[in-house]
């Protein structure tokens, strides 16, 4: 059997179809495989990622919720600003059950907030410690919202256990609807 040029130029031909095949058509066709396996791999670990946010997303919304229900049990405890007074009087009366002596009172300027005011009011007592201090155990159990700061204790009287206390009692309440809005405060 003889090969001529013809026939060494068919088998050319035909050995150079399935190379060519590989080059032109299989290789292009293996790399977009492989970019759409990489695609949709990424894709996958974006879907996963936004499952994690959105289960801390609901995590987010109960913990709002539950700071929501925090707030309005604190604004519960707060009285309107005419109520203020009634406060005051309450720890009064604790003062005076507890033989505290008034040597002073001082209201200073109410503090604003968003939701909220603060009147710090600058006590002066005398009396007996453990008056004293069953009066700030009661004061603490009053239904509603106060704070007692910069408080300075002296002895009066060693033998009889008479102190000198002064320190400021804040009182916090619910501004009035009317300057609320006025203010621009968010209800």
């Amino acid at each position: 059997m003889k090969i001529g040029l013809r026939g060494l130029f068919f088998v050319i031909i035909l050995l150079s179809v399935p190379v060519a095949a590989f080059k032109f058509v299989f290789l292009p066709r293996n790399i977009e495989i492989a970019l759409a396996k990489s695609e949709i791999q990424d894709k996958q670990q974006k879907l996963e990622q936004l499952r994690e946010a959105g289960s801390r997303i609901n995590d987010l919304e109960t913990a709002i919720a539950a700071l929501k229900e925090a707030v309005t049990l604190i604004e519960a405890k707060l009285p309107p600003e005419e109520k203020v007074d009634d406060v005051v009087r309450q720890a009064w009366e604790i003062a005076r059950g507890h033989e505290l002596v008034n040597k002073g009172v001082q209201p200073s300027k109410v503090v604003p907030a968003v939701r909220y005011r603060e009147l710090p009011i600058e006590l002066d007592l005398e009396g007996d410690f453990d008056g004293f201090y069953a009066f700030l155990l009661e004061l603490e159990q009053l239904p509603r919202v106060t704070r007692i700061k910069e408080m300075k204790l002296e002895r009066v009287d060693e033998d009889l256990g008479i102190v000198h206390a002064k320190f400021v009692l804040s009182v916090y309440f619910q501004p009035l609807a009317s300057k609320t809005l006025l203010a621009g405060a968010p209800e």
